[in-house]
């Protein structure tokens, strides 16, 4: 009885509050792990990723003109 009294308050809060259904297929370790890319790993680390990452292309292109100019 305590169960059904749960859902049916459940239910009514649903309502209220407009939750929306689980989507099918939905994993929340695979949404852990995006949100974790998203919110932590791109804002704390992507800046200094795509620093190094200029600055090597910069790298390849200069060793690239040295060598056809040689």
């Amino acid at each position: 009885a305590a169960f059904v009294s749960m859902q049916a308050d459940y239910a009514a809060f649903a309502s209220s509050h407009g939750v929306l259904p689980m989507p099918e297929g939905y994993d929340p370790i695979e949404q852990v792990h995006i949100n974790t890319v998203f919110n932590y790993y791109l804002p704390t680390f992507g800046p200094r990723v795509l620093a190094a990452l200029a600055l090597l292309v910069a790298a390849l292109i200069l060793l690239r003109r040295r060598r056809r100019a040689a």
